[in-house]
């Protein structure tokens, strides 16, 4: 048969372009470092000074009944060391015209506002693994990423007597690094993976969450938000809550200043002005429980 009266023949006129009204958000890296981080106290300054008692030795003098004076001899010295975040305004900012919500099936102005608060939560994570990944000390090279790594990075902690004030630690890796453990442990035949160790096989599971697994007792998160240089991600295990420090400032009005959104009117343009802001800085409060945990990009 011929001459059908179709959709083919008729779509300049039956149908048009279905747009899907509930867009899919655009893919951004997990957010799993704010949690780990030292929480300075907003106060009256730009500037949050967080300190830790040094170590004093273990040096100590013998006693000689009704002789020794103790202060008479050598002095034990007790020092603080401190580390300054320094917090300063960041933030974007773009204009939605009338026209453009007139004529979209969607909120724009609500679209733009979530997705610049997504955008300055990226910012955020992205600035402070800056920080963070100005470590002193660092296991790795520009090869693929392994489980021995990882436990040689445990141990150079060790060694520095992490946890003996009760700390924990946690990893944070890129997603690439932790694409190369999972790479290793599946090609080992060690005695722990025989033994069928759930520590290490669980880091063979994904939830897409961000959160890799906890080999050796080591919670281990990735985000694409780690940095790379000289041809490697710069990944790292460090204490929680004592290695890394942020000072978040509140704002005057609403709390703390993340994620700030705010919208004014301009007439002159048929539109509305949106700006977005933060206000922050982060600092690596003890090196000593900060160790980089690096590997190929």
């Amino acid at each position: 048969m011929a001459n059908e009266v179709t959709t083919g023949a008729f779509s300049d006129v039956t149908y048009a372009e279905i747009i899907e009204k509930d867009m899919q958000l655009e893919l951004r890296p997990h957010r799993v470092i704010r949690p780990f981080l030292r929480q300075g106290t907003s106060g009256p300054s730009t500037q949050f000074s967080f300190t830790y008692l040094d170590d004093s030795g273990s040096t100590s003098y013998a006693y000689t009944e009704a002789t020794t004076d103790f202060i008479a001899g050598t002095l034990t010295a007790q020092t603080t060391t401190g580390s300054n975040a320094t917090a300063a305004i960041t933030g974007i900012a773009t204009l939605v015209t009338d026209l453009a919500e007139a004529v979209s099936v969607v909120g724009v102005n609500e679209t733009v506002v979530g997705a610049m608060g997504r955008h300055m939560a990226e910012s955020y994570d992205a600035t402070v693994w800056a920080v963070i990944d100005g470590y002193a000390n660092s296991t790795g090279t520009a090869t693929a990423n392994t489980i021995a790594r990882l436990l040689t990075v445990i141990s150079a902690l060790e060694q520095r007597d992490v946890g003996s004030r009760g700390e924990s630690l946690v990893g944070i890796q890129h997603a690439k690094q932790v694409g190369d453990l999972r790479a290793d442990i599946v090609g080992l035949t060690s005695t722990f993976l025989a033994g069928n160790d759930a520590r290490v096989s669980g880091l063979l599971m994904n939830s897409l969450d961000g959160y890799a697994g906890d080999p050796f007792g080591v919670p281990v998160f990735q985000t694409t938000t780690v940095t790379n240089a000289s041809s490697m991600y710069q990944g790292a295990v460090f204490a929680v809550n004592s290695a890394c420090g942020v000072y978040e400032l509140d704002h005057p009005s609403s709390g703390k200043w993340l994620e700030r959104i705010e919208i004014q009117r301009d007439a002159s343009k048929v539109a509305n002005e949106v700006i977005c802001t933060s206000a922050y800085g982060a600092a690596i409060i003890d090196d000593n429980r900060l160790q980089g945990w690096k590997s190929t990009t």
